[in-house]
């Protein structure tokens, strides 16, 4: 109303405005997420009605908000995640990668549609369906809080009136903190469908089910990556050269390396491998692989002459790092990643997840795959870590 009238807002006013919302957002462990929605979508709209003259709102908002939300939240986390270790710092590393991805306005979404008055009146009643809780709502109060500072903070040369929507969403577009160039690299190089040249690189063959709706099944070979899962089949046209149907990021998926119990691995023989336990299972949520899809996937399956079987070489040439250890010993790769949760569903709306197995004919060809995945997860993991901590780090002393 301020706004359509031509009024300024009174500093003082938009100030313990300002402060207010602040510490309603500082108390999100006693608000619902349908209050906290409300608080934040009307900082907002206090950030466009304060900023005359233009970078008002900044000196205004943004002193508050780092030092009730930004500050003493990340450093609530960073200490929390600093004091747990293995699968729950993993779950973090989860849950925060698949709030980054959400969009701003997704963020601070309400779960149903209602006035903001009736919304207010919800934090006496149980919460609403579908609304966020625990640890991924302070997760997600951090983003958000974070990302409209940056905005205020960036806005310069033009009024946030209209450009704190765009800056807001250019600070969600920023990569992920500990996310390195080799996801991207690998991710555009070896595209679906797409033919590339891969040469000799060495590769294990596996016969990939599940894939298509998991009606169908082919003879696909995993190429060793740094950060991706990729299979691929021969190209029937060029010698060295293949075409992706599989390519996929390590970092969101739910590995299951073939046995109920882990360590098991370790101890597993060729003379007592049974096909279930050359069985590597994996789960990746919302694929960008078409093969993955309910719908039409790639087209057919690799007739012809398999040039990649030819130019595989021995048995004793493939990845010869650690196969001379898979029968004997123990396995320490075998059980060296921590569980991954499934990403069944990300803020209460289900994901399209799909399931795809991995068989493989012997259980050197198996060993050989798990330590590639299981090295390259553990790498992406840790970076991530990393990377998570450098994040709180850098907003907690903001």
């Amino acid at each position: 109303a301020l706004r359509a009238g031509g009024e300024v807002l009174d500093v003082a006013v938009a100030e313990r405005v300002g402060s207010a919302l602040s510490q309603a957002l500082s108390i999100h462990h006693q608000l619902q997420w349908s209050t906290l929605a409300v608080a934040f979508r009307t900082l907002q709209e206090l950030a466009a009605a304060a900023d005359v003259p233009v970078g008002r709102a900044r000196h205004v908002l943004v002193p508050p908000l780092r030092e009730r939300v930004l500050n003493p939240l990340a450093t609530e986390l960073l200490h929390m995640l600093r004091r747990y270790g293995g699968d729950v710092q993993e779950a973090w590393v989860q849950e925060f990668q698949e709030q980054w991805v959400q969009r701003q306005s997704s963020l601070w979404e309400l779960p149903t549609q209602m006035r903001q008055r009736e919304l207010l009146e919800q934090n006496s009643t149980p919460e609403l369906p579908g609304a966020v809780e625990g640890r991924t709502k302070c997760i997600r109060v951090l983003l958000g809080a974070w990302r409209f500072s940056a905005a205020l903070s960036s806005a310069e040369g033009g009024s946030p009136q209209s450009s704190l929507g765009g800056l807001e969403a250019e600070a969600a577009r920023r990569a992920m903190p500990g996310l390195g160039d080799e996801e991207g690299d690998e991710s555009s190089r070896y595209q679906p469908g797409v033919p590339v040249y891969i040469g000799k690189i060495n590769r294990v063959r596996c016969l990939a089910r599940g894939l298509r709706g998991g009606t169908e099944e082919e003879a696909l070979y995993l190429l060793p990556m740094k950060a991706t899962l990729v299979l691929v089949r021969p190209d029937d046209l060029k010698p060295f050269w293949a075409v992706p149907v599989v390519s996929e990021t390590l970092r969101s998926m739910h590995f299951n390396f073939g046995a109920e119990n882990a360590p098991a691995l370790a101890n597993i023989t060729p003379h007592a491998a049974h096909a279930e336990e050359r069985t590597l299972s994996l789960e990746v949520p919302a694929p960008r692989s078409p093969a993955l899809s309910s719908g039409p996937g790639l087209g057919g399956g690799g007739g012809g002459v398999d040039r990649l079987a030819h130019m595989l070489g021995s048995p004793a040439s493939v990845l010869a790092v650690g196969v001379a250890a898979a029968g004997a010993g123990h396995d320490r790769m075998a059980m060296s990643v921590p569980s991954v949760p499934m990403l069944s569903q990300v803020a209460g709306v289900p994901l399209l997840a799909s399931t795809l197995s991995l068989v493989f004919s012997d259980e050197r060809r198996h060993r050989v795959a798990c330590k590639i995945l299981a090295q390259a997860r553990q790498a992406v993991y840790l970076s991530l870590l990393d990377g998570l901590g450098a994040f709180l780090i850098e907003v907690a002393s903001g």
